[in-house]
């Protein structure tokens, strides 16, 4: 009795020992799940914060006895700023309080002074000065002032351009061909071709004349297009050849324009209107004569007076009458407004190059920075799920092309396109691989010999131990060219494979049973991989001859040029059949065990009743095996749905929203894996591949639980059987 007490004593303990680990383990699992969900939202949560402004330091304008600024620029962080008075001083300053670093003076004409600084948006660095005397001459200041001297690259001689009328305007855009200018000043608009070594100017003459009393040049990068703001507030795009274009409309008749400002890559314009907000207009380019209105930005009644545009992201900032600051992105359409900046309307604003500070200067002598916290603007609602206008479409579209090319560079970050060409995949692998998975535990549960089953169950399993990355590689270097010779009898094969294993069926139960007994019992089944092997490759010899019959020698071809089918060789097809071949052995293992464990005495009381064996099939056990088979169903979805190195090695990796199954595809599981070791480590890019990582989680989970919500409900139903 006493070993018999003991021994169940021991086994109690060892039961809750067991139960404690089990009970840890899922507890584990489901904390691990938690972790990695909050480690997603940390990383995804900056993308969603608002731009915030913050005061920094104020202190009295450097130099003032040079008199106001007709220039200002920011330095990054606490470097500095630089301003040039209309005397001709250059006061390079120091960001944190002030003191002057450099005192610099441009080598000016005398009696004359400066009417107008621009910068150069093809070359950094690059100052313009427009002069009383109608001349102008070219400047830089390198490294922010840390040179003792300023450099002429074209000279210290002015250029002249209008003869003794002030340049009120001034544009400037350095080429390959030399630096053109072009000024304007009482009534009259000239432009001139200048270069160094040899030094010469060649004036550019009008075929049409320009619009009077211009007040405002904007020279697009290029040279090849000049933005003419006339005094009335409108817009006159004009091209280099003289040409006018289309203008906007100013004026008394029209709204007038206040301020505009290029954004970075030359090929938008930013305008301000006195009625409130600002329009983005696409720039004319080869043959368009006119500008297009691209987005439109609501910033109430206050008109804008400021304009400054970032040097490296598609957005600006504007001050407008009431001395409120407005940070826009132009890709995003996000508007974020900072009331109580000043008291009163600034002189002049400038952004830094990283767009992190922002420098003001007033009319009463006072200069402060700002400091801008705006990390990841070009991310909203719109920009990741709505379709975008970017600059270079005609109409709006959903587009992933998140990493830069150059300055100015417009990304591209819609998920629709990742998630579709995920779905996609997805649904193209279940196509293939649910009849073959599901038909396949089917005939091996219930109607394959067991002696049969003992092989041929441990070599389907054995399947899914290959690695994908092998899968993949055998996709895009054997499968996609194999399909691509011979789509047509692949599609013919596909469509008609079905006939040929009915057509087996019915030959063999056509055959005398004295020939057919003969083969031991079970491998009748085995019968079809030879027929399905020689349907197959009459199917492969056929094409050509179908091809040269009917699709004039060329399926491919035909598809393009006859439907307008475009066919790439990695596509969704072959991503199908690679991904569909990888999870087949899952839903097959899962779905074989359900249907073998149903319980023999209602299979063998259904035939005893006088039921077939397709019957007992279809009325007793798939029923009692269906929660298993969904499950199994789900478990090979959710694997398709996070497959990576399979779709990232045979879908050509084309981010198309498509539903043509010849068309490549990317996934959000492939863009993790192939773009997160190339993105900035906290960037945008970044943090947006792992927002889609999360999205693909939530997708999974909200796919998932309503499924298994009905699985346990069919449990339930049929627990008691």
């Amino acid at each position: 009795m006493s070993s018999g007490g003991r021994g169940q004593r021991v086994s109690a303990v060892v039961d809750r020992v067991a139960a404690g680990v089990i009970r840890a383990g899922g507890l584990g699992v489901i904390l691990a799940l938690l972790l990695i969900i909050l480690y997603l939202l940390f990383q995804v949560a900056p993308l969603f914060r608002s731009a915030a402004v913050d005061p920094l330091v104020e202190y009295a304008l450097p130099a003032a006895d040079r008199g106001p600024s007709v220039y200002l620029a920011a330095g990054d962080g606490a470097d500095g700023g630089l301003r040039v008075t209309a005397s001709g001083g250059v006061v390079v300053f120091s960001g944190r309080d002030g003191a002057v670093r450099r005192l610099l003076s441009l080598d000016l004409p005398a009696r004359a002074a400066i009417e107008r600084v621009v910068a150069d948006s093809s070359r950094p660095g690059r100052l313009a000065a427009g002069l009383s005397d109608g001349s102008a001459i070219v400047f830089e200041v390198p490294d922010g002032g840390a040179e003792e001297a300023i450099t002429y690259p074209l000279g210290p001689a002015p250029f002249p351009l209008l003869d003794g009328a002030p340049l009120r305007a001034l544009g400037i855009d350095s080429g390959d061909d030399g630096v053109l200018l072009v000024g304007a000043g009482g009534g009259a608009v000239a432009a001139a071709l200048v270069a160094d070594a040899p030094r010469r100017m060649q004036r550019l003459s009008w075929d049409a004349p320009p619009p009077a009393a211009v007040s405002g040049v904007v020279v697009v990068p290029g040279g090849q297009r000049l933005m003419l703001l006339d005094a009335d507030g409108a817009l006159h795009p004009v091209a280099r050849s003289g040409r006018r274009l289309a203008p906007l409309p100013g004026g008394p008749g029209g709204r007038a324009v206040t301020a505009m400002a290029l954004l970075p890559g030359g090929r938008s314009l930013v305008t301000a209107w006195a009625s409130g907000g600002a329009t983005q207009w696409q720039l004319p380019g080869g043959e368009a004569a006119a500008l297009k209105a691209v987005r439109t930005f609501d910033s109430g009644p206050q008109p804008l007076l400021l304009l400054a545009a970032e040097q490296h992201r598609q957005g600006f900032a504007a001050i407008d009458a009431g001395g409120a600051l407005w940070l826009v992105n132009a890709t995003s359409q996000h508007l974020w407004q900072q009331r109580a900046l000043a008291a009163a309307t600034p002189l002049h604003l400038a952004l830094s190059a990283d767009a992190g500070r922002l420098l003001l200067e007033f009319g009463d002598g006072r200069m402060a920075w700002w400091r801008v916290a705006n990390a990841h603007p070009e991310v909203s609602w719109r920009s990741l799920w709505g379709r975008v206008a970017y600059e270079d479409d005609a109409q709006a579209r959903f587009s992933w092309q998140p990493a830069a090319s150059g300055d100015g560079f417009e990304p591209k970050m819609s998920l629709v396109p990742l998630v579709f060409g995920t779905l996609k995949a997805a649904f193209v692998a279940l196509l293939l691989a649910l009849p073959l998975g599901v038909g396949g535990a089917i005939y091996t549960a219930h109607f394959m010999d067991p002696g049969v089953r003992r092989y041929v169950k441990p070599m389907v399993e054995l399947m899914e131990a290959l690695p994908t990355v092998i899968l993949g590689f055998v996709a895009a270097l054997w499968l996609a060219p194999l399909l691509e010779a011979n789509l047509l009898g692949a599609l013919l094969a596909a469509l008609l494979w079905p006939l040929a294993v009915l057509g087996a069926a019915a030959a063999w139960h056509a055959l005398p049973p004295a020939l057919s007994q003969r083969l031991p019992t079970g491998l009748q089944g085995v019968l079809v991989v030879p027929v399905l092997a020689a349907f197959f490759a009459g199917c492969f010899r056929c094409a050509p001859l179908l091809e040269s019959t009917w699709f004039g020698g060329d399926f491919t071809l035909w598809l393009s040029r006859d439907l307008g089918v475009a066919f790439q060789q990695r596509n969704a097809l072959v991503v199908g059949v690679a991904l569909g071949f990888a999870i087949v052995p899952s839903i097959f293992s899962i779905a074989e065990d359900a249907l073998f464990s149903v319980p023999p005495h209602l299979t063998q009381g259904a035939l005893a009743l006088g039921a077939r064996p397709w019957q007992t099939l279809v009325g007793v056990v798939l029923p009692i095996a269906s929660p298993a088979i969904l499950s199994a169903a789900m478990i090979g979805c959710g694997r398709a749905l996070g497959e990576t190195m399979i779709v990232l090695m045979a879908s050509g990796n084309t981010p198309l929203l498509d539903v043509n199954l010849f068309e490549g595809l990317r996934s959000v599981a492939a863009s993790v894996a192939m773009e997160v070791p190339e993105a900035e480590l906290g960037g945008t890019h970044y943090r947006v591949l792992f927002l889609s990582g999360l999205v693909l989680l939530g997708f999974t989970l909200l796919c998932n639980t309503p499924a298994e919500l009905l699985r346990q409900r069919m449990r339930r139903r049929y627990r008691s059987l």
